[in-house]
């Protein structure tokens, strides 16, 4: 690194950076729109043309494009087998006969005249 170089041709000593504050030690500059430290790209960094660094990005982002359609499609296949098993709930709470009018008046009828009978003998 640029701090090794300096250290070979007699500059600054490993041990005499620690004593340098951090924001004032090579390589490390203040943003004034961020307002924080940042640490500058090395020179290996800098130097790298965009191109070698495109490749990584567009697998990284295929790759992440695979994940979420396989993500997407269990959460489909998920709620699709939720909403079975909610079908089949509802098929199987439901009653199989149909409600007959006549038939619950006439039982209301029945069981309500037992009340009024089993009152009125109480009373």
């Amino acid at each position: 690194t640029d701090l090794a170089k300096d250290n070979a041709k007699g500059g600054t000593l490993w041990k005499d950076l620690e004593k340098v504050p951090y924001c004032r030690r090579p390589g490390v500059r203040r943003t004034a729109s961020q307002g924080r430290l940042q640490r500058s790209r090395s020179g290996a960094e800098q130097d790298r043309p965009k191109s070698i660094t495109a490749p990584r990005c567009q697998e990284l982002y295929r790759d992440h494009q695979v994940r979420r359609k396989k993500l997407d499609t269990q959460r489909q296949h998920k709620a699709a087998l939720e909403e079975e098993e909610i079908q089949q709930q509802i098929r199987h709470a439901s009653p199989s006969r149909r409600f007959d009018a006549n038939s619950f008046d006439n039982w209301y009828k029945d069981n309500m005249g037992r009340l009024k009978e089993t009152s009125d003998r109480r009373a």
